[in-house]
Parts: C-alpha cells; structure tokens; sequence
C-alpha cells in the first residue's frame, strides 16, 4: 500500500482523479476538482481566531465544508489565487485539482476510543449556513433554468441530489504527514530491505 501511495504521489492529481481516486463520501485521502470556494461565517469553539475557518467549496460532484487557515487556502489550496469579497467562482475551466483529507464526525480508534469532530452543534451551523451562501443559491437558480418552475418538488430534489452536501464531514488539506506516509515511509523500508539484503550476501561471501 506504502509503495503504491508513493508512486502515485509523483502522478499528477488530475490523472489519479480521472482514474477515479476522487471524493465521493468516504473519509481519508482522495482528490476533489474546485468550481468554487466561499469562506462562511461559523463560529465554533474549536476555532482560534485569525488562525482557522470553514469554507464552502463547491467541488465537481458536490458541495462540502472545508477547514483550515486562511492564510493555507490561497497558498495551497488555490494556487495563490486570492478571495474576491470572501469567494471565488467559476473555477471549473481552471482545472484545478487538489488532495484533501476528509474528516468524519466521529473518529474511532484502539480500544473503542471515540473522537468527536463534528458536534451536533456545528453540524447544524453547517446546514444553516446554506440559505445564505451564494454558491448554494447559484446552484438553485441553476437547476430552475434547467429543470422550469414546477409543482412537482421531486424534480428539484432529484436535481439537487446530482451534487449533494456533506454535512457530517468536512475537508481538511493534506500536511506533512501525508508526504511522510507516502513517501518518507516507503523510502526507509525500501533502505531497510536494501541494507538487509547487502548485509546477508556480505555475511555468505564471508562463509564461503
């Protein structure tokens, strides 16, 4: 798995996403392609202030909550592009690609230890952020220019069901840990195999 992860990490993001190594629900590592990003105004306790927020991002197959300095997003996450009034839109012909990590709502880990990472609380602030963003009120414009005004709700549910919002997880960018799995990992292991390999045909020649 090591070995694999590490080659792939030399592969460009839009082949792996095309590859299907693309986000769609799961926690952990995966690829989303941006259309859009708007920073949202929740306040939740686990958040320093000037240091960490949540943004709406509008990827290729949905919409999902994303966390992390501001500072990180135009550096990292948009190329060095910067927010125009708290968003940007129509990134789609930008092709541009990025590797998140997706964080569940609650964590498990050695012996039944549970993480909460989103509280109820702050799942709900999620949910009522929507009505206000504009990204969400484009993309219910959108599906009325495509589908007409109509009696029949199921067709608007229907629609809105082709990219749906994630609310019981949320992205994160990758760190240094991922490129230390990925690739200093392999790198040590491989060095181990090599130094035990060189070290028992030393020790044969030395018998023979």
């Amino acid at each position: 798995m090591f070995i694999v992860a590490s080659i792939n990490s030399f592969r460009s993001l839009e082949t792996l996403y095309k590859e299907g190594d693309d986000f769609s629900g799961d926690s952990g590592y995966s690829i989303i392609k941006v259309v859009a990003i708007e920073e949202q105004n929740i306040v939740d306790e686990k958040l320093k202030e000037g240091e960490k927020n949540f943004y709406l991002v509008d990827y290729e197959r949905g919409f999902i909550m994303l966390k992390s300095y501001r500072k990180r997003i135009r550096k990292k996450f948009l190329d060095g592009r910067k927010l125009q009034d708290g968003k940007l839109t129509n990134l789609s012909s930008e092709n541009i690609y990025k590797r998140i990590d997706a964080i569940p709502e609650v964590t498990y880990g050695r012996r039944s230890s549970r993480k909460v990472n989103i509280t109820p609380e702050l799942r709900r602030k999620f949910v009522d952020s929507l009505p206000k963003s504009s990204l969400i009120k484009d993309r219910v414009k959108q599906i009325i220019n495509e589908v007409g005004v109509k009696d029949n709700k199921d067709a608007y549910t229907s629609k809105l069901k082709e990219k749906p919002f994630y609310s019981d997880m949320y992205l994160k960018p990758i760190g240094w840990g991922y490129y230390v799995m990925t690739i200093g990992v392999p790198f040590v292991l491989s060095a181990i195999t090599i130094g035990v390999i060189f070290f028992n045909k030393k020790k044969n020649s030395s018998c023979s």
